[in-house]
């Protein structure tokens, strides 16, 4: 049964590989949407297959020492060891500082050489007109919303979906890991690899019940006459001050509604579960994000929050839209 786990380590460093692959080819902009945020200018895109791959070669080493493999735990492990932390330190820093200009997809490639900040999908006005990359000559969306109607911004549902599979297999993964342990056909019990597996279980298991959570109640954003209502909280109108436009911060959960103090004192807290900004943001912030998984662009969300709030903000309350 062990061999059996250990062929999904194999497997599993194979995928991250091949998604590698794919992920330099270089045909989605997530290698603009999934970059850093606070002003890190890293490419998660490229950094993520290869601390795959570093975890893939450390579950092998893991499985090595589980079955007590002479080969693993002699020449293998320093060889394993010394690549899997290649590849980690190499995706850490493509994901947190930069990755090599020459790694990045083409059509990345110039629009930075013709002064693009990249901080949004699409090229600026000024720069569309330089680039000739077949994928920079997509036309820009019209992004046309009636405020008269009700207009839902749908969370990624597809997202979360994908994140509970990748939940469930590591918890199935860790539990037959376990059972062959101690029911193998050559149990040995080990401490390490029990309380490891014991450990892992656990937290792919509390990462599967949010990810449920969240397929169960999708976090959806719905824009009517009244306010915006996202989950768990509720904003009117004439409560919002201003909304900043996309290229005026670099946060994944864009745009930013800035709100009156007693709104802000009422909401804050109850967003910060769904918009990401927890994980990445110690510091209070003085305006509310949108949940992080939509499934509709930044562009998008702008427009339409931007259209609702010039049609029914009050005289009470500034109409700077930025």
């Amino acid at each position: 049964m062990i061999w059996w786990v250990a062929i999904w380590s194999a497997l599993g460093c194979i995928a991250c590989l091949w998604g590698g692959i794919q992920a330099y080819a270089g045909r989605s902009r997530r290698w603009i949407d999934a970059r850093g945020s606070r002003g890190v200018r890293g490419w998660a895109v490229a950094g993520i297959p290869l601390i795959g791959v570093a975890l893939g070669l450390l579950t092998i080493i893991f499985i090595g020492y589980a079955i007590e493999h002479e080969g693993l735990m002699g020449l293998a492990v320093p060889n394993l060891l010394a690549l899997a932390g290649l590849f980690f330190a190499c995706g850490f820093f493509f994901c947190t500082v930069k990755a090599p200009t020459f790694l990045l997809p083409g059509w990345v490639r110039e629009r930075l050489q013709h002064g693009d900040s990249l901080t949004t999908s699409l090229a600026p006005p000024d720069i569309q007109p330089k680039l000739e990359h077949p994928v920079n000559q997509l036309p820009q969306p019209e992004h046309s919303v009636d405020p008269s109607r009700e207009y839902a911004l749908r969370a990624d549902v597809r997202a979360f979906a994908l994140r509970a599979v990748g939940a469930a297999a590591g918890v199935v993964y860790f539990v037959v890991a376990l059972w062959a342990e101690f029911f193998g056909a050559d149990p040995s019990g080990s401490r390490v690899v029990v309380g490891g597996s014991l450990l892992l279980i656990v937290l792919f298991t509390v990462a599967l019940f949010f990810c449920v959570k969240r397929l169960i109640r999708p976090p959806h954003v719905v824009l009517n006459h009244e306010g915006i209502r996202g989950p768990g909280w509720f904003l009117r109108w004439d409560e919002i001050t201003q909304i900043t436009p996309v290229h005026e911060l670099e946060y994944r959960s864009l745009p930013a509604i800035h709100v009156t103090p007693p709104a802000l004192q009422r909401v804050y807290t109850t967003s910060r579960k769904t918009d990401g900004s927890r994980f990445h943001t110690r510091t209070p912030e003085t305006f509310i994000r949108l949940p992080e998984l939509l499934a509709v662009s930044p562009e998008q969300r702008l427009a339409a929050l931007r259209t609702f709030h010039q049609h029914y903000a009050t005289s009470s309350a500034p109409k700077n839209v930025g």
